[in-house]
């Protein structure tokens, strides 16, 4: 997938995610998928280059 549709993608889920909730859950949502994202790059940078994954 492209750089281009990862964005469109995410901004699209973040979207239909949002509806319906209030500004602390979406806090809280925000909070957690920047701590697994985070927790990801950490992951990925343990890897050997070749990995390929």
């Amino acid at each position: 997938m492209s750089g281009d549709a990862l964005v469109v993608t995410a901004a699209l889920l973040a979207v239909q995610v949002a509806q319906g909730r209030s500004a602390q859950q979406l806090e809280v949502l925000a909070a957690f998928f920047t701590s697994f994202a985070d927790n990801l790059a950490l992951l990925a940078g343990q890897l050997p280059e070749d990995s390929g994954g």
